[in-house]
């Protein structure tokens, strides 16, 4: 496998990190080589960074069955592709976002043309929401190499796994409790997790609720401050009488402990994939906000995307009928995203089906 093991902690790297133990259990031997920027000292990760020769010289040395991809990154896929082709690799590519699919909008014909082709010579392509899985199809993917596989994976308790001090010590002096996390990006020239819309949001709703907080947890920290829309926003944040009730919260750490203490979570993304932290808090029986960027889970309350006057008015639909919402959510459907891709694997290896007993 390939991908981010964390720190930093974001979807993909804890859906990487919930995944081992289940491989583990099921016994199929691994490797994930972490793309991330963290040095990992755990058994079967092998830290090779961002470096194209570490990453040739995994691929060209012909020595596992099945490599699963978990970037949408074009020249990395198309090398996975000529290595497969070499040793009879099984390539498996997981789109954690919708950036497969406006890639194959790419004015550049060429680009698209080759993309197209990089997916279809893979084994299966794993889209985390249905939206990836039906547009891959139109666009003419066959639909035996598409499967949609939720990226959401419950987490396994751990006593690591805890409210940070620096955030339950911010929530005893702030009601109501709003959360939210990302980071500062800006994806086709749009400010993707909402960030400004959430100051926005935040200076309304202070004058309807003068204790309100909100917390927005950043896995990787303030990655583009140079960028003067994110220097703006940090500044709004940091600055009275927003940093009165805003609290940005840039630790190492599981998000999910701090949703049981929340009141709404909020997902104001201009873009998205299957977001882990959706599912998370309607594990933890937390109510969503979310823009309606892309299909949800069922219990989200969804507003029309970068518009603050739905956004706003969702939210306090949500506060002023807390219990309905929370009463409302639905259990999370049976099942375990894990033990589908563990199955894949099995599948493509030729096992038997396998039943977790974690």
């Amino acid at each position: 496998m390939f991908g981010v093991y964390p720190p930093p902690y974001g979807g993909i790297s804890i859906h990487l990190k919930r995944l081992l133990p289940y491989l583990e259990e099921a016994r199929i031997k691994y490797v994930l080589y972490n793309t991330g920027p963290t040095k990992i000292d755990r058994p079967n990760v092998v830290n090779i960074g961002r470096s194209p020769l570490k990453l040739c010289k995994v691929l060209f040395k012909g020595q596992h069955k099945i490599l699963h991809f978990h970037t949408e990154i074009l020249w990395v896929r198309l090398i996975a592709i000529m290595a497969s082709k070499l040793y009879g690799y099984k390539v498996i590519f997981t789109g954690h976002g919708e950036r497969t699919v406006n890639n194959l909008f790419n004015k550049n014909i060429a680009f698209r043309v080759t993309l197209k082709w990089i997916i279809k010579q893979a084994r299966l392509f794993i889209a985390t929401n249905s939206y990836i899985k039906d547009n891959l199809i139109k666009f003419g993917i066959p639909e035996f190499k598409v499967v949609n596989v939720p990226a959401f994976i419950p987490p396994l308790h751990s006593s690591a796994d805890v409210i940070p001090p620096e955030v339950a010590d911010f929530v005893k002096t702030h009601t109501p409790i709003l959360m939210a996390n990302g980071k500062l990006a800006l994806m086709y020239g749009k400010d993707a997790y909402g960030m400004n819309l959430m100051l926005d949001l935040m200076t309304n709703l202070r004058k309807v609720f003068p204790k309100i907080g909100l917390v927005v947890f950043f896995g990787d920290g303030f990655s583009e401050t140079t960028n003067p829309i994110f220097i703006n926003t940090v500044g709004r944040a940091q600055s009275p009488p927003l940093s009165e009730h805003i609290l940005y919260y840039q630790g190492k750490g599981e998000f999910y402990p701090a949703l049981k203490i929340c009141d709404v979570f909020l997902r104001p993304t201009t873009t998205d994939g299957d977001a882990n932290s959706i599912r998370e808090a309607l594990w933890t029986g937390t109510p969503v906000v979310a823009s309606d960027a892309v299909p949800r889970p069922d219990g989200c309350v969804l507003f029309h995307t970068e518009f603050l006057d739905g956004f706003q008015n969702a939210v306090l639909e949500v506060l002023k009928n807390i219990d309905k919402y929370k009463d409302g959510i639905k259990k999370p459907e049976s099942g375990n995203p894990a033990l589908d891709i563990v199955n894949i694997y099995n599948n493509i290896l030729k096992k038997k089906r396998w039943n977790a007993q974690l």
